[in-house]
């Protein structure tokens, strides 16, 4: 099965990108019965700030995708996909991409902008457990676990996002992240034969808008720098 063109090179890279990613939500959120509550105002809900919602997951996935073009895997499973937005630019890169998060409205918004993705409403493990399913790759980022001892009877990679800590110990030793090969300051790819390393294009991540926000928002909040 021959995959899309990349969604992110079409939406977020292209020249007219932006206005090309605020059509197809348009499109795309036609005929949307739409209860507003809190999980609305999500910052990465594509129906609240499109063009910010886009530019926030790009850059906090960055890492990820590259690893998913690299990979080539058939099935994904993302847990914690909020609203979907990150999950369906994975379709790029596998011919199957579920999305899980136990937020009912955001599934429900996410299964109306994004068909191409399987989305469940349920929590991570129970879905895994229940269903016996063997994902090439599982993907969490800032989302309800960093590591659990389940993950590799359920996945040949797990991709895991966003590391912050505010202990200087965690921090010289890298103990705040899982083990596996470091593919920039916010992201590990585990795998049964993976060393870990740091891959061959880590350093180049912080070359970006994504790093320096990151960085602020750790200024701000305590947090010691992403490193």
């Amino acid at each position: 099965m021959s995959l899309p063109e990349k969604l992110v090179d079409k939406f977020y890279h292209a020249r007219g990108a932006h206005h090309a990613w605020e059509a197809e939500v348009t499109r795309r959120a036609d005929g949307l019965q739409l209860t507003i509550d809190r999980e609305f105002f999500f910052h990465m809900n594509p129906l609240y700030e499109p063009r910010l919602a886009m530019q926030y997951v790009v850059g906090r996935y960055e890492a990820a995708y590259d690893a998913l073009a690299d990979l080539k895997p058939k099935s994904v499973l993302e847990i914690g996909c909020a609203h979907g937005l990150s999950t369906w630019l994975m379709t790029s890169y596998a011919e199957r991409v579920v999305g899980l998060d136990i937020g009912p409205s955001r599934v429900a918004v996410g299964r109306h902008l994004f068909p191409e993705v399987e989305f469940v409403q349920e929590d991570w493990l129970a879905y895994l457990e229940r269903t016996g399913e063997v994902f090439d790759v599982i993907v969490s980022s800032h989302g309800p676990i960093i590591w659990h001892d389940a993950l590799p009877r359920f996945c040949k990679n797990y991709i895991n996002v966003g590391y912050r800590t505010t202990e200087w110990a965690q921090w010289l030793r890298g103990s705040h992240k899982i083990a596996g090969r470091q593919l920039s300051f916010s992201t590990t790819h585990w795998s049964a034969d993976n060393a870990g390393t740091r891959g061959k294009s880590y350093w180049r991540y912080f070359f970006r808008r994504n790093y320096l926000k990151e960085a602020r928002h750790a200024v701000t909040n305590g947090y010691l720098l992403p490193i």
